[in-house]
């Protein structure tokens, strides 16, 4: 199950029309799929920071929505950073 549903992100985009709801549950996953990957584990997906982290990654993607970088800016990619850092479980 998600963490961000599809309401709590329309909410968040200031959305209030069906038309992108497919568009906006991409984001969802792939927002969710990033923090993941990040070493986030799963069950800490629904604490507020990594969420709040999640809607950063799905506005900031929803708003530019054409490629003009090879990463996130720098800003995003901090406060993601900083939101997931201390429920991050990394094994060696």
């Amino acid at each position: 199950m998600a963490s961000v549903s599809l309401a709590e992100a329309k909410i968040h985009l200031r959305v209030d029309y069906p038309e992108d709801d497919s568009y906006v549950s991409s984001l969802i996953e792939a927002a969710e799929g990033y923090i993941s990957e990040t070493g986030v584990p799963a069950d800490k997906m629904e604490l507020p920071p990594v969420k709040h982290a999640a809607l950063l990654l799905i506005g900031h993607w929803f708003n530019y929505r054409e490629a003009t970088a090879e990463k996130p800016p720098q800003a995003i990619a901090f406060g993601v950073n900083a939101l997931v850092q201390p429920f991050r479980e990394v094994s060696f």
